[in-house]
């Protein structure tokens, strides 16, 4: 849930939930787009190295971001959409080996 200061009234209100795709907002276009200009709002510290990654040799897994965290570990960022919409953003365990071999 988000809220909102109003400094003048001073007085907080909740903000109305709304989705991605009622403002138009796509994963590609924007999303991945904002979190390579600033991987900032993942709440750590990354080095986006490349986004759309498919240069793999023993599959054909595509990665949304691949970066690097701030002690040079690999941090692979998916988002994903669930049934209802909602967009979720994680770092796959099982996709680093791929990374790795």
């Amino acid at each position: 849930m988000l809220f909102t200061y109003d400094k003048d009234k001073k007085a907080i209100s909740t903000c109305k939930e709304t989705t991605i795709k009622s403002h138009n907002i796509l994963e590609r276009r924007d999303l991945e787009k904002w979190i390579e200009e600033h991987p900032e709002l993942l709440g750590e510290e990354l080095l986006v190295l490349t986004t759309e990654y498919d240069k793999f040799d023993k599959t054909n897994e595509r990665l949304d971001l691949l970066a690097l965290d701030k002690v040079g570990a690999l941090a692979i960022i998916e988002l994903k959409r669930d049934d209802s919409g909602k967009m979720s953003i994680s770092r796959p365990s099982n996709m680093q080996p791929i990374v790795l071999q």
